[in-house]
């Protein structure tokens, strides 16, 4: 729920009950959904799965920040298109309307985000910087989710893989840290 707006109200010294009533409306809400497209072609499975990091970071139309974090995995039983493309999806569900950035994190041996596509014109954009000593364009998709019917938007990432060495993938590992009560 959104915070309800303040409610200014005296009290006076007499004893009569005063009642005062805040309602709080229902927070509208919208589903990011993130996809992540490679070649299938780029994978060495024997060196680990791909795994890729998203971020979602923005504000919703009150001003209250808001950052998610997101990934995909590629794994072998995934199928693959006829243009040799293998297709992650990640969604970010709940998230409150407003203005948000979405990001990939740098995933060596792969280009960070070879092209970007955003969803519709209603508020979408897709913008690109440099970052200072890389040779790789850090592509983010800025959308707007306040305006428009469509308040789901779905945003495509897709790489190419870069460096062929023989040791490494992007693979994820969780570590599980035992605490004892």
């Amino acid at each position: 729920y959104k915070t309800a707006a303040p409610i200014i109200f005296t009290l006076t010294a007499d004893e009569m009950v005063q009642e005062v009533t805040m309602y709080d409306a229902p927070l509208e809400t919208c589903t990011v959904t993130v996809r992540k497209r490679i070649k299938a072609s780029d994978i060495v499975w024997a060196h680990g799965s791909p795994s890729f990091l998203f971020d979602l970071m923005g504000t919703e139309e009150d001003g209250t920040e808001h950052s998610y974090a997101g990934s995909v995995t590629f794994t072998a039983d995934m199928p693959v298109d006829v243009k040799d493309m293998l297709e992650g999806t990640y969604v970010f569900p709940n998230v409150p309307i407003g203005e948000y950035k979405v990001s990939e994190r740098d995933a060596a041996p792969y280009t960070s985000a070879a092209s970007v596509t955003g969803c519709s014109d209603w508020g979408t954009s897709v913008s690109g910087s440099m970052e200072p000593g890389q040779d790789y364009q850090k592509a983010s998709v800025t959308i707007d989710t306040t305006g428009g019917a469509d308040r789901n938007p779905v945003v495509t990432f897709a790489n190419d893989k870069q460096a062929w060495d023989d040791y490494r993938h992007t693979d994820l590992k969780v570590n599980r840290i035992p605490v004892e009560r």
